[in-house]
């Protein structure tokens, strides 16, 4: 994709969703380093299948951008919304946890 790069405008949709994460579980899944793609796999096959063009494009930006990049995103989100999940996501500490469930992420995708 022509180096085209997401930012909070992209994100924005999604803060409903986002601010519903309750950020002690959250907490607790990264510090655990937690596969969440292998705990949620049924419900995430069917939301991928049920994804516009747009969506996928969006997903697709996600799998292919530096952790770092995604992390300079969520610090952007939680200044602009205040939604505390941005906050740890941008954690240096976090960048296993990113990286882990991209990789599951894409393998899951793969297998589809």
């Amino acid at each position: 994709m022509e180096n085209k790069k997401l930012t909070y405008e992209d994100v924005k949709p999604y803060e409903s969703l986002v601010s519903k994460i309750p950020t002690l579980i959250l907490k607790r899944m990264i510090s655990k380093n937690s596969n969440l793609v292998s705990k949620f796999e049924s419900v995430i096959r069917a939301n991928l299948d049920n994804l516009n063009s747009e969506q996928k494009e969006q997903l697709n930006l996600v799998l292919e951008s530096d952790v770092d990049e995604l992390q300079a995103l969520s610090a952007e989100s939680y200044e602009k919304s205040g939604i505390k999940a941005f906050k740890l996501m941008a954690d240096p500490n976090c960048k296993d946890f990113i990286e882990l469930n991209i990789t599951e992420l894409k393998k899951l995708m793969s297998q589809m």
